[in-house]
């Protein structure tokens, strides 16, 4: 009686699994690419003796995937939102490293943590391709 039960058990959980390894795709959700034009983009801050060095680049997928890229780099107080640096560089590809590229220093005016976004702007042909917000960067000096 037992090798009964057991045998109907090892049954049911054979065929119950087979319904549930039944996959089903989903057209609501397709798989797309994260970036149109873009392979990857990088963000770093740092602060030196309260001198802070913004860098900000971004690596397209072909050279001639876009024209320019402005790179808007805003620092602020991480702990009062305050901004205290807002500026938009217009750059061009670099044909010798491959990428659109903006480094900056800045002078904080006082000890604190800081906060550096960075938000790209791709064009090409004078229009507007994608617009990529990078990581937030944190950094402080005493």
């Amino acid at each position: 009686m037992r090798r009964i039960i057991s045998l109907l058990l090892v049954l049911i959980l054979v065929l119950s699994t087979a319904t549930l390894c039944y996959g089903q795709t989903s057209p609501v959700n397709p798989i797309e690419p994260a970036y149109v034009g873009t392979a990857m983009h990088v963000e770093s801050f740092k602060i030196n003796d309260g001198v802070s060095t913004s860098v900000a680049y971004i690596l397209p997928k072909t050279k001639t995937s876009f024209d320019k890229v402005t790179i808007n780099i805003k620092i602020a107080k991480a702990t009062t939102g305050v901004v205290y640096y807002d500026k938009t560089f217009t750059t061009y590809y670099d044909s010798i490293r491959g990428w659109f590229h903006v480094s900056k220093d800045y002078t904080l005016p006082s000890k604190g943590t800081y906060s550096m976004d960075a938000t790209y702007k791709c064009y090409k042909d004078g229009k507007l391709i994608e617009t990529i917000k990078g990581a937030t960067k944190i950094s402080s000096y005493q």
